[in-house]
Order: structure tokens, then sequence, then C-alpha cells
């Protein structure tokens, strides 16, 4: 088994975190939308050995991680709508009830064309983390030509890779092309899988870098993206607006500032034990966390604090002060899902993507 990093667990359960407060429409999330979905890209790509497995293993690997979690998780949900359709509470989740007759039609839908029930919507980064790994491992492959030249003429056409990558992005999005299963995102989501990757080869993060300059240039530059000229994007909905030089500036920074808190907080055991306990659940979080947000704006609404409109559309304009509650309740409680589910070996590897029986 391959041994963790602390850091990196607490990396993964505090950028989890932002992810959740971002959707809950925290007064921070157009700082976290600079670089939370970025930030899971490169740590995936940090902690990956792409030059340790052959293509196909490393294939049925991450669909076995990745894209049997999305499709059990989605159907799940799905069957959850038909059901408290059925019930005739449906529209307090969704804004497109299910009736159980529609439900083999949704089911199909989901594998046809990645349509995912509104309480599953962030579960599209499982796809596309799927695709940029698949793409990254035959990236870096055809980079590995040049190491008959050495480590650094293989690195350098790693960046050349990268920067074709993040163009390829560009005109994939603005010309609508591939967006089927969300491929139109994945040379960007490759660019910054790739750039985790470099970082860990040439231990970018085992001190060359000086936080003592790093950290405020990246202060600088997250608040003056964020109050001063430009709000982040959304990758979904592919709103990157001036991406990609806006972005990278803004991710590069996040992803820093978020290495720089979890080096820090691996010291303290407490925090330590609690983010890291969230960052070996992040897909659990990932998956699970609109439904418990929803619940709890169901429960703000029985308590006449928002209106019923709100419960949908997740946002709370006039009491911003309980998003971040809302969004540490949503993530303890998915955590804990995540938890429940590790303990049978078919919801293990069904909803977690891990192997059935626990020590393979």
């Amino acid at each position: 088994m391959k041994e963790r990093i602390l850091w990196v667990d607490i990396f993964k359960g505090l950028v989890i975190f932002f992810v959740v407060a971002g959707h809950a429409n925290s007064p921070l999330s157009g700082f976290f939308y600079l670089f939370h979905v970025g930030a899971f890209f490169f740590i995936s790509g940090f902690t990956t050995g792409f030059e340790k497995q052959k293509f196909l293993d490393f294939s049925l690997k991450r669909i076995r991680s990745l894209l049997i979690p999305y499709f059990f998780t989605n159907a799940g949900f799905l069957i959850l709508l038909a059901g408290i359709s059925f019930a005739g509470i449906g529209g307090l989740f969704s804004r497109d009830p299910l009736p159980p007759a529609r439900l083999p039609m949704a089911i199909l839908q989901l594998v046809a064309s990645a349509q995912t029930p509104e309480i599953g919507g962030a579960t599209w980064f499982l796809l596309v983390l799927l695709a940029a790994s698949i793409l990254s491992w035959g990236l870096l492959f055809l980079s590995g030509l040049a190491r008959q030249f050495g480590e650094r003429a293989e690195s350098i056409l790693v960046l050349l890779v990268m920067g074709l990558a993040l163009y390829g992005g560009t005109v994939l999005v603005e010309r609508g092309l591939t967006s089927r299963f969300l491929l139109d995102l994945t040379p960007y989501a490759a660019f910054f899988m790739l750039a985790g990757y470099l970082c860990r080869r040439h231990g970018v993060f085992d001190g060359a870098i000086d936080p003592a300059w790093a950290v405020p240039i990246s202060l600088f530059f997250s608040v003056f993206l964020v109050w001063f000229r430009w709000s982040g994007v959304n990758w979904p909905p592919r709103s990157f607006e001036s991406f990609p030089f806006p972005n990278l500036f803004g991710a590069a920074a996040g992803i820093y500032l978020s290495f720089f808190v979890s080096e820090r907080a691996a010291r303290v055991p407490a925090l330590a034990r609690i983010l890291s306990v969230a960052g070996r659940q992040s897909l659990a979080i990932l998956g699970f966390h609109f439904i418990f947000l929803q619940l709890s704006y169901l429960g703000l609404w029985l308590l006449g604090v928002v209106p019923k409109e709100q419960v949908q559309r997740l946002s709370l304009p006039d009491r911003v002060f309980l998003a971040f509650p809302l969004a540490a309740a949503a993530t303890v409680a998915s955590a804990g899902v995540g938890v429940l589910l590790e303990r049978w070996p078919f919801t293990r590897w069904a909803f977690l993507g891990r192997p059935f029986r626990s020590g393979s």
C-alpha cells in the first residue's frame, strides 16, 4: 500500500472544504473559485505515479476509482429523487422533480450523455479527472522519448506539452468542440495534473520555495484578482473569462497558499487529524455535500430563516455568515457517509472507488 503523506491529506481536506464553502455561496467564494478545481487536479498529478504503471493497468485502476463511483453515486441520487418525487416532495430538492416513470430514461441519459441530477452536480469532476489522467499518462509517455537527452530535456518537453494542452483546451472550449462528457475540459485539467507531476519530480515543495516571499506574492495576486479585477472560473459552465493567464496566476497563488497552510496545520495534531480525515474522504465529500447542503437549507426554511426558493438555489444572499457553518456541517456529514460506506466491500467499491477487498 502506498505510504500517505500527511500534508497531502490535509491539503485535500482543506481544498474540499473550499469546494463546499464555494458551493454554499460563502463570502470567500470568489477566492475559492480562483483555484479550488485546479488545486485538485494539481494534487492528483502530484500523487499519481504515472511512470510506475503500464497504460492498461493505469486506465483500469482509474476507471474503478473514478467512473464506477460516478455512475453509482448519480444512479443512487436518481433513485432517491424518484422516491421523494413519488412522495410529493421532489420539488424541495430539485427544480425538475423526477417521477418514477422517468427513472429508467434518466439512468440511460446518465450513461449516454452524462446528465446528472442537480444534487450530483459536483461529480462532473470525476469524469474530467478520468480523461485527464489518461491524457496525462499519454503525454508523459511521449515526453519520455526525450529522456535519452537527460532529465532536463524531458522536463522541458513536458512544459511544452503543458502549453499545448492549455492552448488545445482554449480552442476546444471556445469552439464548443467535444463538450460531450466534458472532454473539452480535459486538456485544462491535464495541464494542472502535469504541473503537479513536475512539482513532485523536482521537489518544488521540498524547501525549494521560500515562504518569506512566496506567501506575500500569493496573497497579493489573490486579493488583486478577486477584489480588483477578476473573480475566478467556473469549470462546468466554461466560465473562464480571460483564461488562461489570470487563472494561472490565481491558481498558482491558491495552490501555494493551500500547501503553506497544510504544512503548518500538520504541526497541530488535532487540526491535522480533522483535515486529514476530510482529505481521505474527499471523494465522498465531493459526491454527497450538495444533498447535505440542501438538507441544511431545508431546515433553515422550516425554521423561517430563508425563503423556500433558496433551498434549491443554495444561496444565502442575506445571511452569508451562515455559509461557513453550513459548509462545515455538510463536510462533516459527507465524510461520515464515506466512513460508513467503507464498512462494506460493495459500497466501498461502488461509491468510493476502493478495491473490493480492502487489502488489495
